[in-house]
């Protein structure tokens, strides 16, 4: 008497097998839903701190702004007030651009990770394809 699956295999074990593939399948599927949880977590603080970043920025100009009004004819000029502010969202869009990447690109891996382990310990033999 002979017990075969979806996937041809025989015999007793042929349920066994079908079921370790669909819990490989459902792994791999949960594993790709909640990277894509992380990514959209890493999209949403993205534009949180990028919200941030200009009011911080557009505080800063604006406080340099009434520096200027308020002492028109002083010195020193202002001029290098507005650079500095100008080189300090530079580089903290820099900064903020390179941790997005780095937290996507480190999510990304370590879904495919994952992915490859849970196919390995839940699949017999080379693995599932």
């Amino acid at each position: 008497m002979s017990t075969s699956d979806e996937g041809g295999v025989g015999g007793p074990l042929g349920p066994v097998c079908a079921l370790r593939r669909a819990a490989v399948r459902d792994g791999v599927k949960l594993q790709r839903s909640v990277a894509d949880s992380l990514l959209e977590e890493v999209d949403r603080a993205e534009d949180h701190r990028r919200r941030l970043r200009l009011s911080s920025h557009y505080a800063a100009v604006r406080a340099v702004d009434q520096v200027e009004t308020a002492h028109p004819d002083e010195e020193p000029p202002t001029d290098p007030l507005y650079d500095g502010v100008g080189r300090t969202f530079e580089v903290l869009t820099d900064l903020d651009d390179r941790a997005t990447e780095t937290a996507a690109t480190t999510v990304e891996t370590a879904a495919t990770l994952s992915e490859r382990l849970t196919r390995r310990l839940l699949t017999p033999g080379l693995g599932v394809a």
